[in-house]
């Protein structure tokens, strides 16, 4: 397929440094990101043409737009390929007639997404439009995202949606995506339990005040529930999963979103350090152990956490706080949840590409993978196809003039065919309908927390350039794969495991990933001082 080449604008615009986050984001929120309508798109319409706002390059008619099958692939915990089709058909009707493309949607679980995006960047299957998730840094470094900056004219509306979130894709002086609509800032770790199982143990969550109350809940859940684990890990997420430090409360800037090094207290500190040498580390690796021999926790190589919950294996698992976290957690699992969040300090708000949509450097209609980017950040139909599906076949309107839907008569969260409960996945939520259950205002919530439980990194924007030790950071990220859930969900005795963890990380180079990271972030540092 020949690829026709469009008039691509590079137009300059002077962007905010500060923006995302590893707890959520530090941009605003309000009716402005949630507001926008499934109307013309300004750059991309039909109706529009001729020079840009600013005198740029031309914009492009689409009855100019040669046709493009592009493919877009979504993160998702239980993909359902037919009906991923027939969404994309429903889509497809939207894009053809704004930008003459058919959308194909493909979709990959988080624990195949490492195994799977990898062979398919790098054999170039058929792949267009996708989000860097866990390896946004690595695919940069190996040229698998296309730079974007000078296709900008095609993007506008997101970058009016996005305004200072926008940055965070700005990295080594190229943009590489688009950053979702982050859900106004989050709190940090907590943890659900489902309601009903808390009530047949006779625990009152406000009881539960430390660790060891926590574990004390857990023995009453185990006796008033012996056929269940209480906690348990799932696919590459290990039972006990903790951003912040389980002894002192702090959370660290990740340094630019990178997994292997932290930046502990990053208000007062700016000396990095490896992830797992913590003292909290350690304490979470025993308590795994522990736990383990107490039955109170266990591990899943296939389920995730939340399908576990959702088929009665396990009564707890981990989860962001936010305002409406427990009504998250009950559209993913079906169950009436009570939050628990241990923390004392604020969420450090950080740098987080994970969730970032990219365009595949090989992608051969790149303006126009652009061109559907943007309406996914305006168009509240497309947005709500993505999350809810098809109305009248996997839900319907309950109160139009509120944006309230429910499951169609009949379909619950046990066994509707298609329900989209993970928001990252989705370029702008905050277009989408509001469950019949969920919280009404709850995008108003979502940034009043991030207000009240988030704090600024001094760090937010500092992207890490893996490139100078992306050996090493191979060698070490197969380590912690290889012990890390291990440890994490009390499969493997951290009084052998952890020193064997350790060792291997110092021999393949975890040093000289401290002493690259920590050169990187002290020039990035006086640089924008």
């Amino acid at each position: 397929m020949k690829r026709k080449k469009l008039a691509a604008g590079i137009l300059s615009m002077t962007v905010a440094l500060s923006v995302f986050a590893g707890c959520g984001n530090g941009g605003e929120t309000g009716a402005d990101a949630g507001t926008a309508s499934g109307g013309e798109n300004p750059v991309q319409s039909s109706e529009t043409g001729g020079e840009t706002d600013d005198g740029g390059a031309a914009k492009i008619e689409a009855s100019d737009l040669e046709h493009a099958d592009l493919t877009m692939l979504m993160v998702s915990p239980n993909p359902n390929e037919a009906e991923l089709d027939k969404i994309a058909e429903k889509m497809s009707e939207i894009t053809e007639e704004k930008f003459n493309v058919t959308l194909h949607l493909i979709a990959v679980t988080p624990a195949d997404y490492a195994n799977k995006m990898n062979m398919m960047l790098a054999s170039g299957d058929t792949l267009d439009i996708f989000q860097g998730f866990s390896l946004y840094g690595q695919y940069v470094s190996q040229n698998y995202m296309m730079p974007i900056e000078d296709y900008e004219a095609y993007y506008q509306d997101a970058l009016e949606v996005l305004g200072d979130r926008a940055a965070v894709s700005y990295n080594y002086g190229h943009r590489y995506g688009l950053p979702f609509m982050n859900l106004g800032g989050t709190g940090g770790d907590a943890w659900g339990i489902r309601k009903d199982v808390l009530e047949d143990a006779g625990v009152k969550i406000e009881d539960v005040v430390t660790w060891d109350d926590f574990a004390d809940m857990m023995r009453k859940i185990k006796e008033a529930h012996p056929e269940l684990t209480p906690m348990m890990g799932g696919g590459t997420e290990p039972a006990i999963l903790v951003s912040g430090d389980m002894l002192t409360g702090q959370y660290p800037d990740t340094v630019g979103d990178f997994s292997l090094v932290r930046v502990w207290d990053p208000l007062n500190n700016q000396t990095v350090t490896d992830a797992f040498s913590a003292e909290g580390y350690k304490y979470a690796c025993d308590k795994a152990w522990q736990w383990a021999q107490e039955g109170l926790i266990g591990y899943d190589e296939v389920s995730t956490p939340t399908e576990l919950v959702k088929a009665g294996k396990c009564a707890i698992m981990h989860t962001i706080n936010g305002p409406v976290a427990a009504d998250e957690l009950r559209a993913g699992t079906g169950y009436e949840m009570v939050i628990w969040a241990p923390q004392t300090e604020k969420c450090v708000v950080t740098t987080n590409n994970a969730w970032t949509w990219c365009v595949t450097d090989y992608c051969e209609y790149p303006e126009q993978a652009l061109m559907v980017l943007n309406e996914l950040y305006i168009n509240a139909d497309l947005a709500n196809l993505l999350e809810w599906g098809i109305e009248g076949e996997h839900y319907q309107i309950v109160d139009a003039e509120n944006g309230i839907v429910d499951f169609v008569e009949g379909q619950h969260m046990g066994n509707v065919t298609y329900y989209n409960y993970i928001k990252d996945n989705i370029p702008n939520c905050y277009l989408c309908y509001t469950g019949a259950n969920e919280t009404e205002g709850k995008w108003e919530l979502y940034q009043k927390f991030h207000d009240e439980m988030t704090v600024a990194s001094p760090y937010m924007g500092f992207i890490l350039d893996q490139s100078p030790i992306q050996n090493e950071v191979a060698a070490c990220t197969n380590i912690v794969n290889k012990y890390a859930v291990g440890l994490l969900s009390g499969q493997l005795d951290p009084s052998t495991e952890y020193d064997k963890f350790m060792q291997e990380l110092k021999a393949n180079g975890l040093d000289t990933i401290v002493e690259e990271a920590q050169a990187q972030l002290d020039a990035w540092v006086a640089e924008n001082k």
